[in-house]
């Protein structure tokens, strides 16, 4: 049996079976194999530790290390991943990483919810930057230099850089132009390449392996014009207007990816055949449609009462169901859904990301909040 902890106490002797456990959970089966050095870096940024793998070896010889979920330099993290790492890693395999160690900590919804902001920037501004992914940036290219319906067409080339961990949509490029990247004054440039393209390969060359070609002479100089601050405000600014209608409810979620499992659940909610709702362990329901997530807690006794209906007349019985959706719709009424916290979340989790990308700085969310509390402090002449 896992003993649940908010902390991990790792030395030298446990130190080998970690990164076994950690390498096993990142390295897909089937997928292309990784580089160890780069797996192993990424576990200590994952166990917070930000000095390589060589260090945290070197330094638990001398004494035990304390990793804390609450130590994680995330934006580090989430970097590091999008430059080294090639299989299809995700905030799944950091939370199967920790709960396997017997990790369970508060902080689960803050780090995935942060994870997912960075991991956007990174992989966007990787697509845009890096010289192996030329082909997506030339793609990019046609789609911000394109209107209209014929945008959309692009799209179609480009959305495979947008969904987030499978939790998270937002099409990027739609709503984006040149402008807004500061490549305007390429603009001139790149409408040179594709009428040549479209005079020499014909109206569907853009589409063919040859315009390429047209394009490879030119890439450096796009580049160039490339800002890491200006794509990440993008993305944030994307982000943030998606959130207004297509929030994801991280609180939600990671009470069902963890606390949630199919013994403690009724089907077909409202007659809905993909629209599920669990009894997570954590004191929640949680109501699963279609991948939209929406949770509400429960008190202790509360909780107990809907166990107590599941264990002796079973997820199928109507009293189970009745009574489920009776405390269901009790709480949401009374206000103890999760989703009005975390759109609060979600609009001082952009700030709090904004800031660590103007300053060049990852700070934690306590500590973030402990400055702004100080600073409001300061400018109330409060001590």
């Amino acid at each position: 049996m896992v003993t649940i902890m908010s902390n991990l106490s790792i030395n030298a002797d446990t130190l080998k079976a970690i990164r076994k456990k950690f390498r096993k959970e990142v390295q897909v089966s089937g997928g292309l194999k990784q580089k160890i050095s780069h797996l192993d870096n990424l576990m200590t940024l994952a166990l917070g530790y930000s000095h390589g793998y060589g260090n945290f070896a070197a330094l638990l010889k001398n004494s035990p290390y304390i990793s804390a979920l609450n130590q994680v330099n995330i934006m580090a993290l989430a970097k590091y991943e999008v430059e080294n790492i090639t299989c299809a890693s995700g905030v799944e395999n950091y939370l199967n990483f920790y709960c396997d160690m017997g990790i369970d900590d508060e902080n689960f919804t803050s780090f995935c919810g942060d994870y997912i902001v960075y991991k956007f920037i990174y992989h966007v501004w990787d697509v845009l930057s890096n010289k192996s992914n030329y082909q997506e940036f030339i793609q990019a290219l046609i789609a911000l230099n394109t209107n209209g319906e014929n945008k959309e067409q692009c799209l179609q080339h480009v959305s495979r850089f947008i969904p987030l961990c499978g939790l998270f949509y937002s099409e990027f490029f739609k709503t984006r132009t040149l402008d807004d990247f500061g490549l305007c004054k390429h603009k001139k440039q790149l409408n040179n390449i594709i009428v040549q393209i479209n005079n020499e390969l014909g109206n569907c060359g853009l589409d063919s392996n040859e315009a390429e070609s047209y394009f490879m002479p030119h890439l450096a100089a796009f580049r160039q014009s490339l800002d890491f601050k200006t794509v990440a405000y993008l993305c944030l600014d994307v982000l943030q207007e998606s959130s207004q209608t297509t929030m994801f409810d991280v609180r939600a979620w990671c009470s069902f990816y963890i606390n949630c499992n199919e013994d403690y659940c009724i089907e077909k909610v409202d007659g809905i055949e993909n629209c599920k709702m669990y009894l997570g362990s954590n004191r929640t329901l949680v109501l699963f449609e279609d991948w939209h997530f929406h949770a509400v807690l429960l008190t202790e006794e509360e909780f107990l009462y809907i166990e107590n209906c599941f264990d002796i007349h079973g997820s199928k019985s109507d009293i189970t169901r009745k009574t489920t959706l009776s405390l269901w719709n009790k709480n949401l009424k009374q206000g103890s859904g999760t989703r009005f916290s975390e759109m609060q979340n979600w609009s001082e989790r952009f700030k709090r990301i904004k800031s660590c990308i103007m300053n060049e700085k990852y700070i934690t969310e306590s500590n973030y909040n402990q400055a702004s509390i100080q600073s409001k402090m300061t400018k109330y002449n409060v001590h």
